[in-house]
């Protein structure tokens, strides 16, 4: 069922994903679908930008419809699994959901924003350092150059090791989380 969820998830993500919308999707646009599928994915409401797109194109949009969709995509966003989902992904925000729900969404929400930061914090780092190992293998560096590559290096071998261990600590409370809600 989650798998399903999530499936359905990255549909409506895929389908949502625009700014606004044409002349053309205002015309045929299915504003159930279009709130649900914001809400679905953890989005603040967009219904503004598409009223504002439509009617340069002199077209009403169906806000109550819209609206109806949005609060009902909230069901499906506004679950643990989901929210801990969308966040590894940089997406989504329990900010949406319900004001009863958030505080027991946030935790789920945070486990998975900080593995992600996490994962991106080392991916920057190796970067860096891949960077700098290149530069340091060029024949044309400078000796006083090089020596403060050399010593970024060696700052950048105990940040990274530092990197590794809190991204490997978030994963280990997003596991706990994961079995928290096998249960």
């Amino acid at each position: 069922m989650i798998r399903r969820m999530l499936a359905c998830l990255a549909l409506a993500w895929g389908l949502g994903g625009c700014v606004s919308l044409t002349p053309q999707q205002c015309a045929t646009a299915d504003w159930y679908r279009l709130g649900h599928d914001d809400s679905a994915r953890g989005a603040q409401p967009r219904i503004g930008r598409h009223v504002d797109a439509c009617a340069r194109a002199g077209i009403a949009a169906d806000q109550p419809r819209y609206a109806q969709g949005y609060r009902d995509g909230l069901d499906l966003y506004c679950r643990p699994q989901v929210v801990m989902s969308l966040a590894l992904r940089g997406e989504g925000s329990p900010d949406v959901c319900p004001i009863d729900q958030r505080a027991g969404l946030l935790p789920y929400h945070r486990a998975g924003r900080q593995v992600l930061d996490a994962t991106r914090a080392v991916d920057d780092l190796a970067l860096e350092r891949g960077r700098l190992s290149r530069e340091l293998g060029r024949d044309d560096v400078k000796p006083e150059r090089r020596q403060a590559v050399i010593r970024r290096l060696r700052e950048l071998e105990r940040d990274l090791d530092r990197a590794h261990h809190e991204r490997l600590a978030a994963e280990h409370r997003l596991v706990e989380y994961q079995a928290l809600l096998a249960r």
